[in-house]
């Protein structure tokens, strides 16, 4: 006969807390209970089977994001478009946020070489023309040094920027994610995105994991 006992683990099977679980012949079986999660149904002989990873908690937390937009949407159509909304929104943000984590609380981000592959002390900006790279003249200026040259990383072809004596890379580094953009009604929600964002200063030994990146056109 299976039951579940009075004990209810701790442990979390990236939804909810499992349950400890009598095998019906435990004499005869080298465990004395399983364990069973109350959301998924996957069960585990081991706790140390449970994979309970911060990305996992953090893609549970975008599915139950999914399911209140969802629900939002059955109970009252568009008209809760806001909450609707703004549940999507931290649905991408805790995927995103997901697969930091995965990666050990890092993310890759574009760089600005030179043809030697040295990084260059620059940040990508937004400007009225698109993303540029601020170039300035020391890792130590990027906060607030003046910027002496702006580089388009956008153009059609390599040669374009090699001819500036830059090409394009890219480091792996700890990492964050955040939303932004905005404004105010239905215009100011649309333009909010997932941002990720190095939470270290861009240094020189920065781990190059791409010394020659290029974009799709």
């Amino acid at each position: 006969m299976w039951f579940y006992s009075d004990m209810t683990s701790t442990t979390t099977c990236a939804h909810r807390s499992l349950l400890q679980v009598a095998k019906p012949d435990a004499n005869s079986s080298g465990y004395p209970c399983f364990y069973r999660c109350e959301s998924c149904g996957n069960e585990y002989d081991e706790l140390a089977d449970v994979r309970t990873t911060a990305g996992d908690k953090l893609r549970a937390e975008a599915a139950n994001n999914d399911r209140l937009a969802a629900e939002s949407f059955e109970r009252c159509d568009t008209d809760g478009w806001a909450s609707q909304a703004a549940q999507g929104l931290m649905g991408q943000l805790n995927r995103r946020l997901a697969t930091i984590a995965d990666n050990g609380g890092k993310a890759e981000f574009l760089v600005l070489l030179d043809l030697d592959g040295n990084i260059v002390p620059a940040k990508l900006i937004e400007t009225q023309y698109g993303q540029k790279f601020a170039i300035f003249d020391s890792f130590d200026d990027m906060d607030s040094g003046q910027i002496w040259a702006w580089v388009n990383p956008w153009v059609k072809r390599r040669s374009t920027l090699a001819n500036k004596g830059y090409k394009l890379g890219k480091i792996e580094a700890p990492a964050h994610a955040c939303h932004a953009g905005g404004g105010k009604g239905l215009a100011g929600m649309a333009s909010v995105y997932v941002k990720t964002f190095m939470t270290e200063p861009l240094t020189a030994d920065a781990t190059i994991v791409d010394d020659d990146y290029w974009h799709e056109d």
